[in-house]
């Protein structure tokens, strides 16, 4: 599994902190495909496992 990593200007940052509401780094947002949050605080140091407990039908 691949990661995608941005850096963000300063004032994107900031509404991105606002909108999901978070003080620290790494964090993880799981999005669906269109681009719902499916889980604000996603725990990316087993993302493997924990994808298969949200999507089980998908391999």
């Amino acid at each position: 599994m691949g990661d995608n990593l941005f850096r963000l200007p300063e004032d994107e940052y900031n509404y991105l902190r606002q909108l999901f509401k978070f003080n620290g780094i790494p964090r993880y947002v799981m999005l669906d495909r269109d681009g719902n949050v499916v889980d604000d605080n996603f725990p990316g140091h087993n993302a493997e496992y924990e994808i298969q407990k949200l999507f089980p039908d998908k391999k």
